[in-house]
């Protein structure tokens, strides 16, 4: 649950977040590697630190983006590919930014590196945060992490980080700003200028509904936000920690999955248009009812997969799900969203653990008292 989940090399790699054994709720640190044509295997790579030899602590709601090439970052790491991790809760050392080279299939170990990121103007560290939302520009070499928990309000501030020079500012707002969240959703827009947009999360007592774009100008340190224009009919209904990624389509499309509103769980199944700011529901035979769970889009010479992991499936209960969920031979060539809405759906396939388990999930909820009522909070399981 609460896992950083991203896509690299064919793959789809996850870091830290909490994990049950045993009926009991352990943090977990410890980098997964699984392959879309056979999601029933997942390797496990244990990691130290480069300096102490021993591994960091672990953490959960934090954010993670792929890097190129590590060595840009750190002359000790290897020139490939690596997972760049920010903040997160429970984290040791949680104010610096994590970085972790891909291991190659054959290791059983790996070397992670904290890189130190100072305020540009009177070098103050990073703030403390998690369920904060993250997105990389390698064009401008920046990342963009806007909201979180700093542990007494949900922020709306949206901080740069330049990696090159290694250090961090916020970016002045001129405007009307969104409110803090939490645990909302985020992708880059598929434009040449760095615009964001943001949805959802929660804000103090409430779950979120609503859009905003973000333009940003590095050079400036300005972020100009605007609402999306999506009225409540079109779109979700309000949730936090629902699973979400971009399709690697070029066209900008984002699906969003389940998620959670205080009350119960969605397993509803949605793609946001970022080129055409426009919502569109999918029919999908397979409902997924959790929270805290991952998805991550993984391009193939057939189109891609789409595969979602983990997050808790009951309100009321600790139980974490385990299996795999895989929507699988997504086509890029479809050009209409009728036609998107049926492909989509049509592929959607699942192991035979995770359709058991949706089947029961009517059931579950049953059996979950009338009387019990959970009180609203903010997603940190």
């Amino acid at each position: 649950v609460n896992a950083v989940a991203v896509a690299s090399g064919g793959c789809m790699w996850l870091f830290a977040g909490k994990e049950v054994r045993d009926q009991q709720w352990d943090d977990e640190c410890i980098l997964s590697r699984l392959d879309p044509d056979d999601p029933e295997s997942l390797k496990r790579y244990r990691c130290r630190t480069k300096k102490t030899q021993a591994p960091p602590d672990s953490t959960r709601g934090a954010a993670g983006v792929v890097v190129p090439c590590c060595q840009q970052l750190s002359p000790n790491l290897p020139p490939t590919p690596g997972l760049l991790i920010y903040n997160g809760r429970a984290v040791l050392d949680h104010r610096r930014i994590l970085l972790i080279p891909f291991p190659s299939a054959d290791e059983a170990t790996y070397e992670v590196e904290y890189i130190s990121i100072t305020h540009e103007v009177h070098r103050a560290v990073l703030p403390d945060q998690f369920g904060h939302s993250m997105v990389y520009d390698d064009k401008r070499g920046v990342l963009v992490v806007f909201g979180g928990f700093d542990g007494s309000v949900d922020r709306d501030t949206l901080i740069l980080i330049n990696l090159s020079r290694k250090t961090w500012r916020e970016a002045n707002a001129p405007g009307p700003v969104p409110l803090g969240r939490c645990f909302h959703v985020c992708g880059k827009m598929p434009t040449d200028e760095l615009k964001i947009w943001i949805w959802g999360g929660f804000n103090t007592n409430s779950c979120l509904s609503d859009g905003w774009v973000c333009n940003i100008d590095v050079k400036k340190r300005t972020a100009v936000w605007c609402r999306d224009g999506c009225s409540a009919q079109s779109s979700p209904e309000g949730r936090q920690a629902a699973a979400s990624c971009v399709i690697w389509d070029q066209k900008g499309h984002l699906l969003l999955q389940g998620g959670y509103n205080g009350k119960h769980l969605y397993n509803d199944w949605w793609v946001f248009d970022m080129s055409r700011l426009a919502w569109f529901p999918l029919k999908s035979p397979l409902a997924l009812s959790l929270k805290g769970h991952c998805a991550v889009c993984i391009p193939g010479p057939a189109g891609a997969s789409i595969l979602v992991l983990g997050g808790q499936h009951l309100v009321t209960s600790s139980t974490s799900c385990r299996d795999i969920c895989s929507v699988n031979r997504y086509t890029f060539k479809v050009q209409v969203e009728t036609s998107l809405k049926q492909i989509l759906a049509a592929y959607i396939t699942a192991t035979p653990a995770m359709r058991a388990l949706v089947q029961q999930q009517k059931n579950k909820q049953r059996a979950v008292t009338r009387t019990e009522r959970p009180v609203l909070s903010r997603h940190t399981a």
